[in-house]
């Protein structure tokens, strides 16, 4: 199992060939990771190639008629590593990880390992989704009854279909939703080829609104590739 060092290494490496490729559009994307500060975190986690906020309106009816009511969600590719740097980041800032001495950043490096190695990211694509108002999220066995409408598409048409799903404990969790990465013949949903990754999720009639605002949310594959490699 690769060590936290080597896994930030090769991320920052590439990371380094990426920001020379281009302009880099934030501060985060020329500044070491250790050097990350809140509004780096937030930049990342809520507004990067790999997140974004999905606002949109939701139609209800009731006695008085129909309602049209703003509503919002977070979506992130919480398997891409610099989602995972930045969550890590975030714990470090809260737990002054910078002002601690070699003792305590080894035990702190041990307790948080898993989200740097993220066991589970070598077979699976993790879509992470939240909103205050998604309390639906909150019911696993729904989702997971629907699995097969919910899935990764490529531009292609190629998909990867819900295999689990761990929903939100709170207002300000996530649910995760977890995609295989090959098919039966080894091969990935994405490659630098791909142009387009697109969420989906088919809502039933007797769905909370809500899910109408994450029905279909797309993603450009070449904002996320870093040195050759799909990031996700």
């Amino acid at each position: 199992m690769r060590s936290i060092g080597s896994m930030l290494f090769m991320f920052l490496f590439g990371l380094s060939i990426f920001a020379q490729s281009k302009t880099p559009n934030t501060a985060w994307e020329s500044k070491p990771f250790d050097q990350w500060d809140e509004a780096d975190i937030k930049a990342i986690l809520k507004d990067s190639p790999w997140s974004k906020g999905v606002d949109g309106y939701v139609t209800n009816s009731n006695e008085i008629g129909l309602t049209h009511n703003p509503g919002s969600a977070s979506f992130r590719l919480q398997s891409a590593l610099p989602i995972r740097l930045a969550s890590l980041r975030k714990l470090q800032l809260a737990e002054k990880y910078d002002a601690m001495d070699d003792k305590h950043k080894e035990a702190f490096n041990k307790k948080y390992r898993n989200i740097l190695e993220c066991p589970r990211c070598e077979k699976f694509y993790i879509v992470a989704i939240g909103g205050a108002n998604s309390l639906i999220l909150q019911n696993g066995g729904s989702i997971e009854r629907r699995a097969g409408s919910i899935y990764l598409t490529n531009e292609k048409g190629e998909r990867r279909t819900l295999a689990s799903y761990t929903p939100q404990t709170c207002q300000v969790s996530e649910a995760l939703f977890y995609f295989p990465r090959n098919n039966a013949k080894g091969e990935p949903l994405l490659t630098p080829k791909n142009t387009t990754l697109t969420f989906n999720f088919i809502t039933e009639d007797t769905d909370e609104i809500f899910l109408n605002i994450i029905s279909h949310v797309e993603v450009k594959v070449q904002d996320i590739v870093i040195d050759g490699k799909v990031v996700f």
